[in-house]
Formats: C-alpha cells, structure tokens, sequence
C-alpha cells in the first residue's frame, strides 16, 4: 500500500509546480477527448484542446522572454521547422488554407508542447510527476484497448464510423483490431509502446509494483492492436534501450532481456494455439516470405515510388497535408498532388521540402543528444523515459507517418520539451542531477 501511495505522491508547499499539473492534466486529457467527439457529437472538441495548448505555450514563451531566459536548442530547431510549415500553407498545391491548417495540426501544431514542458520544468521531480500521470491516466485506455479484443460496443463501432480512414485499415484477418480512445488501432500500438516505457522508467525510479502493471497492460494493448510495427518496434526497443542506459551492468540487461524473451515466447505460444488471428498475426511478423507477399506492406511501394518522385521534382515540398493519412479526399477531386508515405522521414521531406527534413532531422538529432547528456549526468531513469519512446517513434516511423499520430504526437513532444528542459537546468548547475540507481 504504501508503494501505490508513493506513486500518487505530488509535491507539496514549497516543492509545488502548478504549471506542471496543468500540464498533466491536459495530456491527460488528451487520451480520452476523442470519446467527447464521439458521445457528444462534435469534433469540436478537439479544437478546445489546441486552443489550450496553444494558449499554454504563448504564456510559457512570454514568461521567459520577459525573464530573460534563453530557450533551448530544440526549441530553437522547433520553431524554425514550424515557420516553415505556416510557409507551407500557401503552397500552390494545397488546396486551400483550411485545409493546410488541418495538415498543419496533423503534424506540427502539437510540437507546441516542447516549449510548454521546457518551460514549466523546474526541477527533476517535475518529469517524474509528468510520467506518473501519464502512467496512470494510461491504464484505463490500456485496458479499454485490451477489452476490445474480445467484445466491441456500440461506442466502439461509433467511433470506427466517426472516422475517415478506409475500413480495412480496422480490421485485419477478418478481425477487428483495437485501437483504445483513439483515431485507429495504429494509435493505440503506438501509445502502448510509449505508455510501456513510462511505467518501465518509473520502475526504475520507484520499485513500485503498479508500474509493471501499466507495462504488462501496454504490452497486451500493443498486441490487441494487431499493429505489426508497433510489436515489432516494442520488441526491438527492448534491449537497446536498456542496454544504453545501463552500460555498466550489461549482465543484468542481459539476464532480463532472456528472461523476458522466455516468457514472451510461452506468451505467443498460448495466444497462437487460442486465436487464430493472433497465430496469422505471428507468422507474418515471424516468416520474411509471408511479410514481403503481405498486401498492406507491397502496397506501400507504390507510396515509396511516388514520394520519392515528388521529393526530387518539388525540393521546396508539396504544403501542409500533401502526405497526411486520410486526406487524400481533399486533394484528388481538385486535381492536387497527395501521396501516402507511410513514412515519418518521406512524410517530412513531401509536405516540407529539403529544409524542412533537414530542420527536422536537426530536432532528432537534439532529441538524442539529450539522451545523451541524461545518461552521462547519471540518470538512466529519465534517459528511459526519452529513448523508450524516440525508439518507438522511430522503428514504427519507418512503416508509418508516426508524428502524426494524436495524442501520441502530444505526449512525445512534451517529454521531449520537458527532459531538454531538465537538461539546460543541469547544464547550468541550477538543479543537480540525481545519481545514478
């Protein structure tokens, strides 16, 4: 008992940060607004959420300009590639402003979060609030994905008919895959990744029981998504990222890695020999012949073609929503170029140009350099809890747009915002870091 109060523990007096609980409370909030789109009948309730974190973020950036304090480097890269994208709005090829501003919300209005979180961290315990919230806020969506599994409700079908993406994109070897609170089961692999390295930092930080939980429950998610990319990308991320944070105790990584991978193993062979989608599931992901001849992935070739035809003819991009999923219906009737990437990088480079890749292959790179920097000052524990989910992004980015992805966008590029800002503090000697567990 005394664990689980420990980990709904917040600061008080002194300690206490009132922007970081807003905060919180709006990444909260953010996994379940979609349900409000839904059991209230309009989507505009969605555009409460981006007036808050937009109105957030102004007062941030105000506050610090009016203080004098410098932004960081990430914010810097991140303001350049958002002006970018506002120059994007006026391409010829978008066809009209509306639309380049739903495009723009797809993929950069929510990076506004890097300067909220560097902007309200004050100290360590700040990031590790942030992730408690998230953790716990998580479960019920964790859970509602892993019900979804085995019995879809009525709300469930209306959310699937709220959305525009194409039927088959819900529903693989006959089955419908969960997809949680959100916009489709791509959503929920990818917020079940990010949701398991949260709880596994918190782990670290904590030894709180609950935590593993959270992780067992997002990796059950993950699966009842029948997301290939983002079980792969779970997988993998594994043990590099416990094997970069823990350099010096390799042994022990490797010991859980099997230990993991063992039961993992009994795992699939229970699930495969009781469903038959989970067992078509596996095989694809397991047999490289039933992966290169699987429909979903050879028809994205095509999609690669193309986005690298138009990357080479229109250096300065496409505009804002040229490459995003399910907008193809405002382009084509008005004879305007759109291409599915299926593709993070070739997603950036269609819609944006050469700079606009290169300012964010700039931002990737900060990202990991302050990942660097956390491993190096000691703490593996917030070091964690930024390259579990980069990893996830990442390895998934390479099948699929992942930054477009709501609210996974939103609570990537908050810790983003938040660990770079925690980063600068220690840089500066403001905060010392917390030794290493």
């Amino acid at each position: 008992m005394a664990s689980r109060v420990a980990l709904l523990r917040f600061p008080t007096a002194a300690g206490f940060n009132r922007n970081v609980i807003l905060f919180s409370l709006l990444l909260i909030l953010s996994m379940y607004v979609n349900l409000a789109k839904i059991v209230l009948g309009s989507r505009y309730y969605m555009l409460i959420m981006d007036g808050a974190i937009l109105l957030l973020a102004i007062k941030m950036a105000a506050s610090r300009v009016m203080r004098h304090q410098r932004f960081t480097v990430l914010e810097i890269l991140a303001g350049l590639f958002l002006l970018v994208g506002v120059a994007e709005l006026f391409n010829p090829n978008v066809p009209s402003l509306l639309v380049g501003i739903e495009g723009f919300r797809r993929i950069m209005f929510q990076m506004l979060a890097i300067f909220i979180g560097a902007g309200v961290v004050r100290r360590r315990e700040d990031l590790i609030h942030v992730g408690k919230l998230i953790a716990i806020g998580s479960l019920p969506v964790l859970l509602y994905g892993v019900k979804q599994f085995y019995h879809l409700s009525e709300l469930d079908y209306r959310i699937i008919e709220s959305n525009t993406a194409a039927l088959e994109t819900w529903v693989l070897f006959g089955k419908v895959r969960a997809f949680g609170t959100f916009n489709g089961p791509f959503h929920l692999g990818l917020f079940s990744g990010m949701a398991f390295w949260i709880a596994v930092a918190l782990y670290v930080e904590t030894r709180n029981k609950l935590c593993i939980v959270v992780a067992v429950t997002a990796v059950m998610a993950c699966l009842a998504s029948l997301t290939r990319s983002s079980a792969v990308a779970l997988f993998v991320s594994f043990p590099l990222v416990l094997f970069y944070a823990f350099k010096s105790r390799w042994v022990r990584v490797v010991c859980v890695t099997v230990a993991v991978g063992v039961l993992a193993t009994a795992f699939t062979f229970a699930v495969r020999s009781e469903y038959r989608e989970a067992d078509l599931f596996y095989e694809t992901i397991l047999s490289f012949r039933r992966l290169m001849e699987d429909n979903r992935l050879v028809s994205r070739y095509e999609g690669y073609e193309r986005g690298l035809d138009a990357v080479r003819s229109n250096p300065f991009g496409l505009g804002m929503g040229s490459s995003a999923d399910a907008m193809e219906y405002h382009f084509e009737p008005r004879q305007k170029v759109h291409i599915t990437s299926h593709n993070i990088l070739l997603r950036i480079a269609v819609e944006t140009g050469w700079l606009g890749l290169l300012l964010f292959l700039g931002i990737l790179a900060q990202i990991a350099l302050t990942v660097r920097s956390l491993e190096k000052s000691g703490d593996p524990v917030l070091a964690i809890m930024l390259l579990g989910p980069l990893a996830i992004v990442l390895i998934t980015g390479i099948g699929g747009s992942t930054i477009g992805a709501y609210p996974v966008n939103l609570l990537f590029w908050s810790l983003c915002g938040l660990t770079a800002g925690y980063s600068e503090l220690v840089k500066a000697g403001e905060r010392c870091p917390r030794p290493s567990t």
